[in-house]
């Protein structure tokens, strides 16, 4: 994500749906190119901690990407993977996501 992108982000999604309750501490890895002095301004306009993680480690220090969302995403992986080859060349209906993914994990 480019500085641009990321700081039309903060600023029409982030800050609408975020917490009126302040400071809030945004997490996120400090790759160069999300370095740009009007995200800095508008985070602290607006009581916004920035903490960046060091490039390349987001895998690691981001525990839920490691202890929740890649059991997870294996599981799904794999159930989706059963579920195509016995509908091929069928996409997963959408009325049936929520139900399917209620299996993932289980």
């Amino acid at each position: 994500m480019e500085a641009d992108i990321l700081y039309n982000y903060i600023k029409n999604t982030f800050i609408p749906h975020a917490s009126q309750e302040r400071p809030i501490l945004l997490l996120y890895d400090g790759h160069a190119t999300h370095v740009d002095d009007r995200v800095n301004d508008l985070a602290i306009e607006n009581k916004i901690i920035i903490v960046k993680l060091p490039p390349h480690t987001s895998h690691t220090l981001q525990s839920p990407e490691i202890s929740t969302f890649k059991p997870l995403k294996e599981d799904w992986d794999a159930k989706l993977v059963a579920w195509q080859r016995q509908h091929i060349g069928v996409r997963l209906p959408k009325l049936t996501f929520s139900a399917f993914m209620g299996t993932v994990c289980l």
